[in-house]
C-alpha cells in the first residue's frame, strides 16, 4: 500500500521517498522497507473465513469482503486536533476521503479517554486490511494523510472499476481521538465523503463538533454518540440509526433503507427554531426528538417516506413551546406522539380511519389549566389550555395515502399508549 502526502490543494502531490520529507513533519508514516521499495503494510497472511467479525462488521461486511483470505494490518498517527500549532494556526477540523469500487470497508471514529498527565495527544489510526490477491494491496491502493488550512484528513484510494472479485479491497479504519479525562474537547468540522464505507461513531459527548457532515453511499450509517451543532447524515440503500445531539439542526436522510433514529436538540427562538429533518423511501421511519430545554422553545420537525409505516415522537417539551411538525408517507400507516404540554391544531390525513388521542389527566402546565380538545372538521382536531389562542402555539400536519393517520398526546409516563379502539371521533 503507498503513502503519499498531499499538495495545498488537497490532491495527491508525490509519493514519499525514503526519508520523510520536511513538510508535516507531525504526521508520523509507516517505517519504510530497508530495501528501498515503496511503503507496504506488514502482511499477515492466514484464512480469514473463520475470523469473528466485531459488532459493527454485521451483513454489510461480510457482502463486501470483510471475510477475504488475506490480511494485513498497521498503524500510524496524526497530529492532535486543537492543540498542534502551525504557524499560529490549530488544526481543528477532521476530514474523510475514499473513491474507487474496490475498496469498500468500515470507519470507526471514536474517542478514548486519558488521564490529566498525558503527553501524547495525537490521534491515532489503526487499519486492517483484507483481499483475496496481496497485487491489489501493493499496486493499486493509496492511503493519503491530507493537511488543508486547519482541517487534517485522510483519504483512502482505490481502482475506479474491476469485474473481478480478487480485486476487491476491504479496509477496517479504525480512528482514536484522545481526551483528557474530565475534559471536553471542542472542534470545527467533522466531514466525510467515503461512498462504500460503513460509518460508526461514537464519541461519548467528549468530542463536540460546530458541524458534522457524514455522507457514506451503499453502506449503513451507524451513530452511537455524537453531538454538534449541526448535523448531515446521508446514504442510501442502508439503514442510518443511533443516538446523537444536535444542538440547532439535523438532516438524516437515506433511500430504501429504514431509519431509527434518538435526537436530542436544544430548540431556537420562535423566529429561528431548531429545524430536524428526516426521509427515507421505500422503508419504515422511526424517530425520537426530544427537547433538552425547560424554557419554551421553537422546533420545525419534517419527516418522510414512502412504502413504509413512519412512528415519530417528541416526548417532552415545556408549556409554551412552539412546535411545528410536517410528516407524510404513502401505503402504511403513520403515527405523531406529542409532548402532554401540546396546544395548538393537528390535521390527520389518511385513506383509511384517522384518531386522536390524549393521555393526560391532570394539568400538564403547572397553571391550573385544563386540557379541552375538539374537532370543528373531519381529520382536524384541535387542543388547548388557558384559551383557544394556545391554538396558535403548534400546528401538526400528518398526511398518508393507503394508510391511517393517528395523533396521539402522551401523559406523565411517556410510555403510555391508548387501546386501539379509544379515539376522538
Amino acid at each position: 500500500m503507498r503513502w503519499f502526502f498531499s499538495n495545498q490543494n488537497g490532491l495527491p502531490s508525490h509519493e514519499v521517498s525514503e526519508e520523510n520529507p520536511p513538510i508535516h513533519d507531525d504526521i508520523e508514516l509507516p517505517q519504510k522497507k530497508q530495501d528501498g521499495g515503496s511503503s507496504q503494510l506488514v502482511f499477515n497472511y492466514g484464512d480469514m473465513s473463520s475470523t469473528q467479525l466485531e459488532e459493527d462488521d454485521d451483513d454489510f461486511g461480510a457482502y463486501r469482503g470483510s471475510r477475504a483470505y488475506y490480511a494485513a494490518t498497521k498503524g500510524f498517527y496524526l497530529p492532535s486536533l486543537n492543540l498542534t500549532k502551525d504557524e499560529g494556526s490549530l488544526l481543528d477540523s477532521l476530514f474523510l476521503f475514499a473513491s474507487g469500487e474496490t475498496t469498500s470497508g468500515v470507519i470507526r471514529i471514536l474517542t478514548k479517554e486519558q488521564n490529566e498527565t498525558a503527553t501524547d495527544t495525537r490521534i491515532q489510526v489503526d487499519l486492517v486490511a483484507r483481499f483475496w490477491n496481496t497485487e491489489v494491496l501493493t499496486k493499486h491502493t493509496s492511503v493519503c494523510a491530507m493537511r488543508r488550512g486547519r482541517e487534517l484528513g485522510i483519504a483512502l484510494i482505490g481502482r475506479k472499476q474491476t469485474a473481478d472479485i480478487r480485486q476487491i479491497l476491504w479496509l477496517d479504519t479504525t480512528i482514536t481521538i484522545p481526551v483528557r479525562r474530565g475534559q471536553t474537547l471542542d472542534l470545527d468540522h467533522l466531514t466525510s465523503e467515503v461512498p462504500s464505507f460503513k460509518l460508526v461513531v461514537g464519541l461519548e459527548d467528549k468530542v463536540r463538533f460546530r458541524s458534522t457532515k457524514l455522507h457514506s453511499g451503499d453502506a449503513p450509517v451507524t451513530i452511537k454518540s455524537l453531538t454538534a451543532t449541526d448535523v448531515d447524515i446521508k446514504t442510501f440503500n442502508f439503514p442510518i440509526k443511533g443516538v446523537l445531539t444536535a444542538r440547532k439542526s439535523a438532516k438524516i436522510v437515506t433511500e430504501n433503507s429504514p431509519v431509527d433514529i434518538d435526537i436530542t436538540t436544544d430548540g431556537g427562538e420562535f423566529h429561528d427554531p431548531s429545524a430536524i429533518a428526516l426521509g427515507t423511501s421505500n422503508n419504515r421511519l422511526d424517530a425520537v426528538v426530544r427537547l433538552a430545554s425547560s424554557q419554551p422553545r421553537g422546533l420545525n420537525v419534517e419527516s418522510t417516506t414512502s412504502n413504509g409505516p413512519m412512528n415519530v415522537t417528541i416526548p417532552h417539551a415545556a408549556w409554551g413551546t412552539h412546535l411545528s411538525f410536517k410528516g407524510s408517507t404513502s401505503n402504511a400507516d403513520a403515527t405523531i406522539e406529542l409532548p402532554a404540554t401540546f396546544a395548538g391544531t393537528v390535521n390527520l390525513a389518511g385513506s383509511r380511519f384517522s384518531s386522536f388521542v390524549s393521555g393526560w389527566t391532570d394539568d400538564p402546565t403547572g397553571h391550573g389549566y385544563q386540557q379541552k380538545m375538539k374537532s370543528p372538521r373531519l381529520h382536524l382536531y384541535q387542543t388547548w389550555y388557558e384559551s383557544e389562542r394556545d391554538l396558535d402555539l403548534s400546528h401538526v400536519d400528518l398526511r398518508t395515502d393507503h394508510g391511517a393517520a393517528a395523533g396521539l398526546i402522551l401523559s406523565a409516563d411517556t410510555t403510555w399508549r391508548p387501546p386501539k379502539d379509544q379515539a376522538l371521533p
